[in-house]
């Protein structure tokens, strides 16, 4: 590998998350700052508290017999996991007549190369984490990226199916008005916060995410009340966020950019937002209010990463021309391995038909 290729790849290709994947990601940025690697097997799998026990709760006067019994209240999800790649190619006329430095080279195509992977990487991964792909998406140890569709709207996930009122638990908070039409307000969002609190125990991790024309005219009614208070470092994270009795509101740039068929399944069919829709709901109109701590993002570390958290692998340049057939030109890959994964629904809300 020739010193000028070296430069334009490995040091160019960040496999952190930080710098380059996450920016202008609130979300993820939010959950992969808990560091949750997967240490391997074939699947995930958490035991989840399904059910109370109030029906065992007995009142009772000097003369009543106690009564006795059991209920089952735990139930077990799994998740298997995502791989995800994007390859680089640089043919023989890009090494030999571009990669030298000097007077000729006035862009590194090289360079250009890695830095779209990059972005398409990070593009791909902000569809899927507001997709709605199914457990068994590619087979039954892999799947796509799960997003917050998948746990807060799928009638499976986890391999738990909700069905009436059997599993309850597994439903996200006022999961039957997912699709019905609000309008954003501080009031609203008030309405929303009492409803996800109901069922969570433990001290309050929630983060509520919008895309920009949702976050801006929530801004401006905060504005309007002299409320609103920056909290996102701008420059260093690429998305502006602010607080409502100390719940973090932040924007999510991404969301207003997708539509139902922004990405598509394995099957062919439309895989972002709420799946096949007829194109019915897009990102500007999502708010989503998540308890950060019944999340996980979970990935496995990069075999080259000299950080504690890299989580990008990069595959050094083949030179495909030793093949038999072979064309004159070299391959490099990166890859990730990864899912999210949702441990109690019922503490979090989608809403997939909000407006100004």
């Amino acid at each position: 590998m020739s010193t000028n290729l070296d430069i334009a790849t490995r040091t160019l290709w960040d496999n952190t998350w930080k710098s380059q994947i996450t920016f202008g990601m609130p979300t993820l940025r939010r959950l992969l700052e808990r560091k949750r690697m997967r240490a391997g097997g074939l699947w995930i799998g958490n035991i989840n508290e399904t059910a109370d026990s109030e029906s065992l709760v007995q009142e009772y006067g000097p003369e009543d017999g106690l009564t006795a019994g059991s209920k089952t209240i735990m139930g077990t999800s799994k998740f298997n996991i995502a791989y995800m790649q994007c390859p680089h190619e640089q043919t023989v006329d890009e090494e030999v007549m571009n990669a030298p430095k000097s007077d000729a080279q006035l862009i590194k195509i090289a360079s250009k190369t890695v830095g779209s992977g990059q972005r398409g990487m990070k593009i791909r991964m902000a569809k899927r984490l507001w997709g709605c792909a199914s457990d068994t998406e590619i087979d039954d140890k892999h799947t796509l990226l799960q997003g917050i569709p998948s746990a807060l709207y799928n009638t499976t996930y986890g391999n738990i199916t909700k069905s009436g009122t059997g599993n309850s638990y597994w439903y996200s908070a006022d999961y039957s008005n997912i699709t019905t039409a609000y309008t954003i307000s501080k009031r609203q969002l008030w309405e929303w916060i009492d409803a996800v609190k109901f069922y969570h125990d433990g001290p309050d991790s929630m983060l509520i995410v919008m895309g920009s024309t949702l976050f801006r005219s929530l801004k401006a009614e905060m504005e309007a009340a002299n409320q609103y208070k920056p909290t996102g470092n701008t420059a260093a994270q690429g998305f502006k966020s602010m607080t409502l009795d100390g719940y973090e509101i932040a924007e999510d740039p991404y969301l207003d950019t997708l539509t139902e068929d922004s990405c598509s399944l394995k099957s062919g069919a439309d895989g972002c937002l709420l799946g096949e829709q007829a194109g019915a709901y897009t990102g500007a109109n999502f708010v989503a209010l998540l308890h950060l701590d019944t999340w996980v993002f979970r990935y496995v570390k990069a075999k080259n990463s000299t950080t504690k958290d890299g989580m990008f692998t990069w595959q050094d340049w083949f030179d495909l021309s030793v093949l038999p057939n072979g064309k004159e030109k070299k391959l490099a890959r990166s890859k990730a391995k990864f899912n999210l994964e949702c441990h109690q629904p019922n503490v979090n809300m989608l809403r997939a038909n909000v407006s100004e």
